[in-house]
């Protein structure tokens, strides 16, 4: 799991809960579902390309692609590493069903367990991310699950905060 990604993916949850904390009801019916929308949905799209991506090292300069070993040979001759950029091989996109697929089955099965249904849940909210962002482009008919979408960024949040937990305390 890339901790940069989950990082990410954690503020844009704690965004979403200190609006919908903050928020009067009338405030939530009348504007701010949206932006909590969003915040929760891209969460969610994080935590899920958490899972499934880690970072590639590429040299500054030439572009080429770096390995571990070659910056750990590089710091024991030169006493420091080559400038370097970090790519991320997550998965690109919205489509919550296809990052889904990308998460390992190990951690697929632990996030279920935390939280069933979000195989069905996530197909509820596919395109719920262009949705909240464009809104204003045309007239849509579809609800936004805005409950459901707090409410799984939210679950996903608490599964990553005690996953990380046991982890630290793991070691």
């Amino acid at each position: 799991m890339t901790d940069q990604i989950r990082r990410h993916a954690d503020k844009y949850a704690e965004a979403a809960i200190l609006i919908e904390e903050h928020a009067t009801e009338s405030d939530k019916r009348f504007g701010l579902s949206i932006p909590i929308t969003n915040l929760s949905v891209l969460a969610i799209e994080l935590y899920l390309k958490s899972c499934s991506g880690d970072y590639d090292l590429f040299h500054a300069k030439s572009g080429q692609k770096l390995t571990n070993d070659q910056l750990d040979a590089c710091k024991m001759v030169l006493g420091t590493t080559p400038a370097h950029i970090k790519h991320s091989s997550a998965p690109r996109g919205h489509k919550l069903t296809e990052l889904w697929k990308h998460v390992p089955e190990r951690q697929r099965r632990a996030i279920s367990d935390y939280r069933s249904g979000i195989a069905e849940d996530l197909e509820r909210l596919e395109g719920v991310f262009q949705q909240s962002r464009y809104f204003y482009e045309k007239a849509n008919s579809k609800v936004m699950p805005s409950g459901l979408a707090f409410d799984l960024a939210q679950d996903l949040y608490k599964f990553f905060a005690k996953s990380t937990a046991l982890n630290s305390s793991s070691k």
